[in-house]
């Protein structure tokens, strides 16, 4: 569980609110955070998957050669003409596919698509994605990935972040304002 500080502790109440109002309040400040915590995890994961560093220095090792020249092609990543040449066997696989650049951790979409952020509906977050189970309280926040394969990944190529506190502040500043939208009449 990812425990995020009050609401109040970012924007000062102007009035009175019930217990109810501050839970709902709560709920969609966090819905907000989560939203833009796995948008960042999303994009940043879309960074390394080219090779790239991400906004916290980390980088992927890239992938083997065998595994970059085998990795199953894409549509319309190699030219009708260089297929024809590999399957009739003018030039090898190797010589074609030589600076062949496959994305790292991306075969059948299915992790990079558990990362996607849902929507926040009516004040509360919404999964688009039976691959992601999250839990939004007044307390905090949880989300797992339930792609079977996502530990043994995370463990090679760490895709969440061991400290969350860089991207959480982040988070919390885009949120803010999404609340104070909503609930204007409330804060100052």
């Amino acid at each position: 569980m990812l425990r995020i500080p009050s609401i109040t502790t970012y924007l000062q109440l102007r009035r009175k609110v019930t217990k109810t109002q501050m839970n709902e309040i709560t709920i969609l400040f966090h819905s907000w955070v989560l939203y833009f915590l796995l948008d960042r995890v999303y994009r940043e994961f879309l960074i390394k998957s080219r090779g790239a560093r991400d906004s916290l220095g980390e980088k992927w090792k890239p992938l083997s050669e065998s595994r970059r020249l085998y990795k199953p092609l894409q549509r319309g990543e190699v030219a009708p003409s260089v297929r024809r040449q590999i399957r009739e066997r003018r030039v090898t696989k190797k010589v074609a596919l030589a600076n062949r650049n496959p994305p790292i951790n991306i075969d059948t979409g299915r992790l990079i698509n558990s990362l996607k952020p849902g929507r926040v509906i009516a004040g509360v977050y919404q999964s688009q994605n039976p691959d992601q189970v999250v839990r939004v309280t007044v307390t905090g926040i949880s989300f797992e990935i339930v792609v079977p394969y996502a530990d043994e990944v995370q463990a090679v190529r760490s895709f969440l972040p061991g400290n969350w506190d860089p991207w959480l502040s982040s988070a919390i500043a885009l949120a803010v304002p999404q609340v104070k939208e909503k609930y204007q009449n409330v804060f100052l």
